[in-house]
This record gives C-alpha cells, sequence and structure tokens, in this order.
C-alpha cells in the first residue's frame, strides 16, 4: 500500500443474536495493533443488555445473563465507550498523520448494531466520519473468489498462514487479534491508497451479495414466506440501519 498505516485499529463484537436493528452487543474489544501484531493497547467491554441473551448466542460465545448482569456496564455506558474510543483511537498521532482505519472481520456487521446501538441510547454518531475500513472478509473474497471453502475468520486466517487457537474462538479479544493479522495481509497486497482500498470495498460488498442473491435464486431458496431473498448491499453500514430514526 503507497500510505499504509502504521497502526490499525481493530474491532470485534459478541451479542446477544444476529438481528442488527434488534438485537444487543454484550460485548466488545477495541484494539491499537502495529505492525509485528501486537497491542499497543487494548480495552474490552462487557455490557449488561438488560434484555435476555438467548441460549443459542451464550452457547456460542460463553456469556450468559448471569455472567453479564455482574460483569456488565449499563448498555448506555458500554456503547458511549466503545464509540468514544474507536474515535479516540483513529485519531493521527500528530497534526498531520493519518488516520487509522478500522479493521474488522465481516466489518458491516459490527459497525451496523454498533450504529443501532447508538441511536438507541442517542449517543453522537461519529461513527458516520469513520474515513476508512478495512474487511478481511471482503478482501479475500474479492482477492481469491473461486477458493473453494468455508470464509469463516479462522478458516480465513490458516489459509494466510496464521495460526489459530481454536479454543479461544468467539471471544471478542482473540477474533481481533485474527482479524488486526489478517488486516495487515490484505494492506501489504493492496497497491493503491488506503482511500482507494476502502472504495473499492464498497464495489466488492455488492457484487458478492448479488452474487449470493443469484445463486439463492438459481437454488430456489427463499424467504419463509416465499419471497426472494434480498441481501442489504449496505456496507460498512447496513442499509436499513442508516435508515433507522
Amino acid at each position: 500500500m503507497k500510505d499504509a498505516p502504521d497502526h490499525i485499529v481493530v474491532f470485534d463484537t459478541e451479542t446477544g443474536g444476529t438481528d442488527v436493528c434488534n438485537d444487543r452487543i454484550v460485548q466488545a474489544f477495541i484494539g491499537l495493533m502495529d505492525r509485528d501484531g501486537q497491542w499497543i493497547k487494548k480495552r474490552e467491554i462487557f455490557i449488561n443488555p438488560e434484555v435476555p441473551v438467548s441460549p443459542e448466542a451464550s452457547e456460542v460465545h460463553g456469556l450468559t445473563n448471569e455472567f453479564l448482569a455482574e460483569n456488565g456496564v449499563p448498555p448506555e455506558v458500554g456503547i458511549e465507550q466503545i464509540v468514544s474510543t474507536l474515535y479516540l483511537w483513529m485519531q493521527p498521532r500528530k497534526r498531520r498523520g493519518q488516520t487509522k482505519p478500522i479493521v474488522a472481520y465481516n466489518a458491516a456487521f459490527d459497525l451496523s448494531i454498533l450504529t443501532a446501538e447508538a441511536r438507541r441510547y442517542d449517543i453522537p454518531e461519529t461513527l458516520a466520519t469513520v474515513p476508512y475500513v478495512i474487511d478481511p472478509y471482503v478482501c479475500d473474497k474479492a482477492k481469491d473468489k473461486y477458493r473453494p471453502g468455508k470464509r469463516k475468520q479462522s478458516f480465513v486466517a490458516e489459509h494466510y498462514g496464521i495460526p489459530v487457537d481454536e479454543s479461544r474462538l468467539h471471544d471478542a479479544a482473540y477474533d481481533c487479534e485474527l482479524a488486526g493479522r489478517l488486516g495487515w495481509v490484505m494492506i501489504d497486497a493492496w497497491q493503491g491508497t488506503l482511500e482507494s482500498l476502502h472504495d473499492r470495498q464498497v464495489g466488492w460488498r455488492e457484487e458478492q451479495n448479488q452474487s449470493l442473491e443469484d445463486y439463492f435464486d438459481r437454488e430456489g431458496i427463499r424467504n419463509e414466506d416465499g419471497s426472494k431473498i434480498i441481501i442489504d448491499r449496505g456496507w460498512p453500514v447496513y442499509d436499513k440501519v442508516r435508515v433507522l430514526s
């Protein structure tokens, strides 16, 4: 990359479900990572969402309602901490320095649910001013479109030679470590600027979503009511979250 950053801000969440408009964040990890994959600083936040976390979600990430009630901060406090930390750590270290990109695997999910949460608690949406996002999921699919196999983060990390400890998966801190290392892989592979990589991902995500829609259509896969599946095109924040009042 022509203007490669010295540091990246890596972000991941664990949530009570997959509905970005209605489910809640229960854990977030934010880390400032250097080129060697080391944390310069990091912050982990547990949130008591004050609504029940489904047994299915708890089984994935191991965070129970009892644990969150005892260890989590109130949701309006936790979401403000996430938003303010992301915004602060993105800022250039020097007056004329470069804003650091946010790296997140499948970034549209994490940034969309965070945006919805910020609106829920009337927290100023500084995320709207995020200049650069790097999503290794989107970049890898564009880079190696026809590679067989799943694109789960752990599988993609192993493909690029990054060791994976399966016992630590689905913990936001460890998932961030993998995402950050993958982020550096994508940065080093890109020949243009940081801005051009961000912009290209918008187009790549559009193409990938269209391809998936076409696959569902060919295979006769439909919604429960029989209607065609339409995949949200928004990146790095889903369109359905952008229009929330």
